[in-house]
């Protein structure tokens, strides 16, 4: 399912509703009106009918209204996903964070936020008048003498390869431009249809009434004008695209062009710039420039950046303006082009931000551009720097029109001057360099990127996880988008004090267009010291260069060797197991992609995202299933101290190993489960892996009926054509592709058979606050379901066992087969053969029993815990403790919070705990002894 967090989905930004929303608002009314609103997507789009269910009383009286977040596209929405997001607008802005945490709260959300305020990148400009006198030079435009930034990124020069193109439209998502200026009114984009059409009628069918130049998201109207004195998107405007050689003014980067006005918000705060992005896409934007920034990180935004760049759109951003290194936003979203400012003399500019996130740099200090009422005048910003990019990139996209979004942004950051020996302390933090518009157009240039990290131990334990004090080597694989390059070098930094580089530099040879490319030998080593904790995560610096020493590329990741995740491989057949249980390679805690899926030998596609065990007893479910793309789900938990291992075995030739327990779970049923992975070389059985589940019940209560299931989402190419269903007399369930040439995946019965299977279809059966333990316990007892409709879709299968007892610290022993074959009939040949090879253990598994098994009835949850959520703690009934938070050094963070007896089994709030994201660690004392754990923290 690759839309799970990833780059495919389309999040939504959110915004007002229409009828609640005054004309030409001061700064002041819409940033208190900002202030007032809450985002909300919904898990399904039928959640919003029952959204008054979700807050008490007196906030639903507080609401001033309610709606779709952008209730133009209501009823026509380019993808489901936007119908799911909502804007509620409070009376006041204590009323949005106290309904905050209610929607964040709620099974029926898939994320809740208040709107995120964004600031202009440059300083509040003058209306300076100047006069308008003729000035000899190319071009004719008589001020061209005062723009010293194009002459710096060689723009003449340039501009005799490409002058631009009318169909590359340049979108100004800023705080309106004023195209009643001279120098402007030529390159103003014109939407032909609404000129052409009826006043008042959307003749378009857009969404957008009138919207003959753009749209103001702040008054909502087809007139993006500044208001009340602004001056910024009329000035930024200026630098990407004024009208040149028209003996007036000045001349724009990319004066064939077009600007497309875009008001977005006042004064210096934009409340509504993503709207703006994603109108400017949705219109026909080539390039949005974005000269706006601001700390935070937003779903809300991240989609609609994911959006525009699903559409082949270039955002371009500002880096900002507070000299620092902290990630600010939309710059810091993936795939965006952040723009850092520099002098005449290639200096950084003593206000731009920088660092790792920083893709280039341009001219930003004392930019000469128009002004409304035709005017012109000086400002500095990386606000400046940021519409020299854009413009440039609609130039290199006027010459090249076929080349995709990706290979525009590849070769003008590749072309960039280097200017890190000018910048001391600063150097490798300002992007590959300063833009150079006639290499951009010119030069014959590599598009070097980063495709992904691998890394092979060849030091410690040899089981595929670099802990402390090991050593591996690692490869980075690269695309290369463009031209070919000759001799390629890369260089590696580590930004660590836990682990060290052994071998920085490693070589390519020759990369011809195309990819994926891997280093050769030597490869990167490193090692990771004694003093790093399990699963360090390392924050990684590449770069690369050719033959001649030229920089072909640099970027910034990062890199956890240690992760947590096993990889079985039979050669033939390889499957990812995770210390908590789980199986595929998606990690739903880091939002990132871990292990190997399923995965052939021969075959480069995973055929299992993501699968995990279910334990049900009377309608509570433990599971590492998620609740739908978004939702974050770990009941099960690592033991303390437990690794996935992989080593050899007395009945198969290679044995996975991991045990966990659902501590993680709100409802916790105390269940630890060992499972073990047996693996078999011979080629009559090295397309199956046997999975081996043992249960015992850590409770002090028997359970009479408890059931095991395996839940598979399949991602067999193409994922959104699987289909599959239940083989009755193979005792099997099976997925494929309903396109040829792909081989078939299965799960098969061994010690019991099936007493239930159910096909789920990923949408819309795991999108939807239904998919919760209810549901879960209908499957793993609702017996075979058969298949009612074997259309393609993305699907996932559950399979499950029961009713069986589970008698307190008795286990019991469960296997089944998960199978790769060509077709139906040979899964049914591999399952017997599955059978036939098994042989359970010669005695029963042995835990070791607790030392003190009350200490195994304490939870903290929810875990991870999102902000705003309460953080509960479940003692033994009657039994009081302490709750303590530490940081990865060990140190301890906050106050130590004691929890006094309870006489039932009810949880505890507590009163405090860590804010900031990431992994922290947490201790529990009672009298009995002490409890201790890792705890995530979500954005």
């Amino acid at each position: 399912m690759k839309h799970h967090g990833q780059l495919g989905l389309l999040l939504l930004l959110a915004f007002l509703a229409t009828a609640s929303i005054s004309a030409s608002l001061s700064e002041e009314q819409m940033l208190e009106q900002a202030r007032c609103e809450v985002l909300v997507k919904f898990r399904d789009t039928n959640a919003a009918l029952d959204e008054a269910s979700l807050l008490p009383a007196s906030l639903n009286a507080k609401i001033v209204s309610a709606g779709p977040a952008l209730p133009a596209y209501a009823g026509n929405f380019p993808s489901r996903e936007f119908e799911k997001v909502r804007c509620y607008r409070f009376v006041d802005g204590h009323s949005a964070r106290e309904a905050l945490r209610f929607f964040q709260q709620s099974p029926q959300v898939s994320w809740a936020e208040t709107r995120f305020i964004r600031h202009t990148c440059g300083p509040k400009l003058s209306n300076e008048a100047r006069p308008v006198d003729h000035i000899d030079g190319p071009p004719n435009d008589p001020f061209y003498p005062l723009q010293w930034s194009l002459k710096r990124v060689q723009a003449e020069a340039g501009w005799d390869l490409s002058q631009g193109n009318s169909d590359v439209i340049i979108a100004i998502c800023d705080l309106g431009t004023d195209f009643t200026h001279p120098d402007l009114a030529p390159q103003q984009w014109v939407n032909s249809e609404e000129l052409a059409g009826l006043t008042g009628i959307d003749d378009d069918e857009n969404g957008f009434v009138d919207d003959l130049y753009g749209y103001d998201w702040v008054d909502l109207d087809g007139d993006p004008s500044p208001e009340n004195g602004d001056s910024h998107g009329t000035h930024v405007g200026g630098i990407a695209g004024a009208a040149r050689n028209n003996n007036i003014g000045i001349s724009g980067m990319a004066g064939n062009c077009r600007l497309m006005g875009v008001r977005c918000g006042a004064g210096i705060t934009v409340p509504y710039g993503f709207e703006g992005i994603f109108y400017a896409a949705e219109s026909g934007a080539k390039v949005v420039n974005c000269s706006w920034s601001g700390t935070g990180f937003s779903n809300y935004e991240s989609e609609i950046i994911t959006y525009a760049r699903n559409l082949g759109v270039i955002v371009v951003a500002a880096a900002g303006n507070e000299s620092e290194t902290v990630s600010h936003y939309p710059a810091s979203y993936e795939g965006v082009v952040s723009v850092a400012a520099t002098d005449i003399a290639d200096f950084a500019a003593d206000f731009t931000n920088y660092g790792p996130c920083v893709d280039i740099s341009a001219p930003g200090v004392d930019i000469f551009s128009t002004l409304p009422q035709n005017h012109y005048g000086y400002a500095s910003g990386t606000s400046m720097a940021c519409p020299l990019v854009a413009g440039a990139v609609a130039l290199v996209w006027s010459r090249w029109p076929e080349l995709s979004g990706a290979q525009i942004a590849s070769r003008l950051i590749a072309s960039a001057d280097p200017i890190d020996i000018r910048n001391g302390a600063l150097a490798e933090q300002l992007g590959l360099g300063r833009l150079n518009v006639y290499r951009a157009l010119a030069d014959t240039l590599p598009g070097i990127r980063l495709e992904r990290l691998a890394w092979q131990e060849v030091a410690g334990d040899m089981d595929g996880r670099v802990e402390p004090g090991e050593r591996a080597l690692l490869t980075a694989s690269v695309w290369n988008d463009l031209s070919p390059a000759q001799d390629v070098t890369g260089f590696m930094e580590f930004a660590t004090s836990h682990a060290r580089l052994l071998r920085e530099t490693s070589p390519y040879g020759d990369l011809p267009t195309g990819g994926p490319y891997a280093n050769i030998s030597p490869l990167f080593e490193f090692e990771i010291l004694t003093d790093a904790q399990n699963g360090l995560v390392i924050p990684v610096a590449l770069e690369w260069t050719d033959a001649t020493g030229r920089l072909l590329a640099r970027t910034t990741c990062n890199l956890q060797p240690d992760s947590q995740t096993a990889t079985l491989a039979n050669g033939a057949l390889a499957l990812g197991v995770g210390e908590n249980g789980c199986f595929g390679f998606y990690d739903y805690i880091q939002h990132d992609q871990v292990g190997t899926g399923l995965q052939e030998v021969d075959e480069p596609s995973n055929y299992l995202w993501h699968g995990s065990l279910l334990v049900g007893v009377h309608r509570i479910v433990s599971d590492n299933c998620f609740g739908n793309t978004d939702a974050t789900r770990f009941d099960f938990l690592a033991l303390p101290e437990s690794t996935a291992w992989i080593g050899s075995s007395t009945r198969a030739d290679l044995e996975a190993h991991a045990s966990y327990r659902d501590s993680g779970s709100s409802s916790p049923l105390f269940i630890e489960i060992r499972t073990n992975i047996l693996a078999f070389c011979s080629v009559q059985a090295n397309h199956l892996f046997i999975l081996e589940f043992t249960a015992v019940n850590r409770g002090v209560n028997a359970y009479d009926e408890a059931y095991l299931g395996l839940f598979l989402d399949w991602d067999i190419p193409n994922w959104t054509m699987n289909t599959g269903g239940f083989d009755m007399t193979g005792d099997l369930a099976y997925a494929c592709s309903m396109l040829p040439g792909f081989s078939w995946g299965g799960i098969a019965s061994i010690t019991h058979p099936f007493s239930a299977f159910s096909l789920l279809r990923n949408e819309p059966d795991l999108y939807s606050s239904d998919w919760n333990d209810a549901r879960k316990w209908e499957i793993l007892t609702g017996g075979i379901v058969p298949i009612q409709d074997s259309a393609a879709t993305d699907i996932s299968e559950i399979v499950a066992v029961g009713p069986f007892p589970l008698e307190p610290a008795v286990p019991m022993t469960i296997a089944m087969a998960v199978l790769v074959a060509e077709d139906s009939l040979a899964l049914r040949s591999l399952a017997s053969q599955a059978r036939d090879l098994y042989s359970p253990p010669t005695a029963p598994p042995t835990f070791e029993e607790p030392q003190n098994l009350s200490m195994m009835r304490v939870a903290l949850f929810p875990n991870p815990v999102a902000p705003g959520v309460p953080l509960q703690v479940l003692l033994p009934a009657g039994e009081g403790g302490t709750v303590r938070f530490y940081n990865i050094l060990g140190q301890q963070m906050g106050p130590s919070i004691p929890i006094a007896a309870i006489a039932g089994n009810r949880p505890s709030a507590l009163s405090w705990f860590p804010a900031a994201s990431g992994s922290i660690f947490y201790q529990i004392e009672t009298s009995k002894g002490l409890h201790s754990g890792q705890l995530v923290i979500l954005k």
